[in-house]
C-alpha cells in the first residue's frame, strides 16, 4: 500500500480523523516537517496471512503420542461429539 503524504501540522488538526484512516482503513500516512519526512504512522500487523500459517504451524512443538491420545480423550470428555 501506499503512503499519503502529509504535514504534521495537518495531522495535529486533524488527529483523530487520520487515526480513524489508519485503523478502520489500513491507511499508511509519511509525516512531513518543512517538506522533509520525520515519521511514518501505520497500522500495527495483525496475525498472520495464509501463506505465513504452515511456518507458523511448523514452529509450534509436537505431541508425543501418549500427549497426542490425552488431548483428545480431554477433548472428547469436554465437547462431547454428537
Amino acid at each position: 500500500m501506499t503512503a499519503i503524504h502529509l504535514s504534521v501540522t495537518e495531522f495535529r488538526r486533524n488527529v483523530s480523523k487520520h487515526l480513524e484512516r489508519v485503523v478502520d482503513r489500513r491507511q499508511r500516512f509519511i509525516l512531513l516537517q518543512r517538506g522533509r519526512p520525520v515519521a511514518e504512522l501505520r497500522p500495527l500487523p495483525v496475525g498472520c496471512t495464509l501463506g505465513e500459517l504452515e511456518k507458523t504451524l511448523r514452529m509450534l512443538p509436537r505431541f508425543t503420542e501418549a500427549e497426542a491420545a490425552a488431548f483428545e480423550t480431554e477433548l472428547r470428555a469436554a465437547r462431547p461429539l454428537t
